[in-house]
């Protein structure tokens, strides 16, 4: 039980390192070099922390007998995975959402900043979301490997 707590964390520090960076994305908006500066950093810093901590939970999973650890090894990663758990279902929702709404206004022309750096917000939010959650990581939480 102790494993899976702290795979567990160690998933949800990725996905606030994911949300940290894709925010980050939004500080193109706001004028001044500082902040643009200041959102740069965040966004490869969470980045950073994101595979960091993914990094930490897949070797944390490798620690598991061999006779556990082969469901896990026959998983498809998240990136070829789709709708594979309801968080990852709801990930590629608002990840399709958000590509067609970019296809959309870039089909009308459209080019605020204002209106199209949200929409890639959500776009990248949710690819990132998409391979988390339906990756082998969340899916192996999910069960009762662990």
């Amino acid at each position: 039980m102790h494993m899976k707590k702290t795979i567990y964390q160690r998933f949800l520090t990725a996905c606030g390192g994911a949300f940290i960076s894709s925010l980050a994305l939004l500080s193109v908006l706001i004028q001044g070099k500082l902040i643009r500066t200041a959102g740069g950093i965040c966004f490869w810093g969470g980045l950073l922390l994101e595979f960091a901590a993914l990094f930490a939970a897949a070797k944390q999973l490798r620690k598991l007998p061999a006779e556990k650890r082969k469901p896990y090894r026959k998983m498809r990663i998240g990136l070829l995975s789709f709708r594979k758990t309801k968080a990852g279902s709801a990930a590629d929702i608002v990840f399709l959402l958000a590509a067609v709404t970019l296809i959309v206004l870039l089909f009308c022309k459209v080019k605020a900043a204002g209106a199209v750096l949200p929409v890639l917000t959500l776009l990248y939010l949710g690819f990132q979301f998409h391979c988390l959650c339906n990756g082998r990581i969340y899916r192996t939480i999910k069960t009762d490997v662990l």
